[in-house]
């Protein structure tokens, strides 16, 4: 009786959409298996559903005048009745269907986008929590199926991958894959850059491109270029800056110009040219890149005692 009374409930708000996600999965769970109650509600409502249709019909017909119009519209309210009642009675059978609702999420993909100093956190349905910088993309499944954890993505983003041996985690960037089983770790793949960088704070790592593959252990960071397709990697102690810049606040000690530049080109979606004369300068200081552009580059002008011009939406740093 309190299982009934559950699955009604369930149903309910369902039809409401304001199921949580764990009520969502349970319903799915249920009608995967094709459960009898889950059945007879959903038939209740078609039919009620066909009525109402129905119902709606005879009143359009009513405000038609003289014999012929009303046979007319009589001869196509009964056609039209029997069509919905048969797509309604088939698309029933279809939806209950041993299977149906793998087929929907199997091709079915969430997408998430970010723009100009705009971060989003994603919690996926495995445990998974990825925050994305700004101008990146991610497409997911709504829900992983069969054990497949893969997912597509392109930007910047911090991912926190949950753990599970048997199922390992599959990162695609065009055509690089970085694979893990449950770890810590920070993804540059923005399309206007050759490069992308995979900086891993906890966990293990395999990086790929075609038949290369290369493994990173904590507080490494792997470079894959992508027309040479080589894949290198180098020491990277300070890897732990991620856990801070994945909300938007970026830590620069000591890093040439040209980086912090390039960062905020990347973030902002904007072009900074660079004086020459500043290739070698250093930066020593705190930016927070989900505030105006503006804003943060007056901050980086005043603290480093540089010039900033503007023209359009292109801007110019000199000395």
């Amino acid at each position: 009786m309190e299982e009934n009374k559950h699955i009604k409930l369930l149903y309910q708000r369902y039809l409401d959409d304001i199921c949580t996600e764990e009520e969502m999965n349970s319903f799915l769970d249920l009608m995967e298996q094709d459960h009898p109650q889950v059945r007879e509600l959903m038939e209740l409502t078609w039919e009620e559903q066909e009525q109402e249709y129905t119902i709606k019909v005879r009143e359009r017909n009513q405000i038609n005048t003289g014999p012929t119009g009303k046979r007319s519209i009589l001869k196509m309210t009964v056609l039209l009745s029997v069509a919905a009642t048969l797509v309604l009675i088939l698309g029933g059978l279809y939806l209950l269907k041993p299977g149906f609702v793998q087929d929907i999420f199997k091709e079915s993909n969430q997408q998430v986008l970010t723009g100009p100093g705009e971060y989003k956190q994603v919690n996926l349905t495995d445990g998974t929590k990825i925050w994305l910088s700004p101008n990146s993309k991610l497409v997911y499944p709504y829900r992983f199926k069969d054990g497949n954890r893969a997912i597509n993505f392109t930007g910047e983003a911090f991912f926190e991958v949950k753990h599970d041996p048997s199922h390992p985690f599959l990162i695609t960037t065009g055509r690089v894959n970085t694979t893990v089983l449950g770890t810590s770790f920070n993804i540059a793949a923005y399309k206007a850059t050759p490069t992308v960088r995979v900086t891993l704070l906890k966990g293990k790592v395999v990086v790929a491109i075609e038949n290369k593959k290369l493994q990173i252990l904590p507080c490494e960071q792997a470079n894959v270029n992508i027309s040479s397709e080589v894949i290198s990697k180098i020491a990277f102690p300070e890897a732990a800056v991620f856990l801070n810049q994945r909300t938007g606040l970026f830590i620069y000690k000591g890093n040439l110009l040209s980086h912090v530049v390039n960062d905020l080109e990347n973030h902002y979606n904007v072009t900074i040219k660079l004086d020459p004369k500043l290739m070698n300068k250093h930066f020593y200081g705190n930016l927070n890149m989900d505030r105006p552009i503006l804003e943060t580059l007056t901050k980086l002008c005043l603290i480093t005692e540089i010039r900033m011009m503007k023209s359009g939406e292109r801007y110019k740093l000199s000395p």
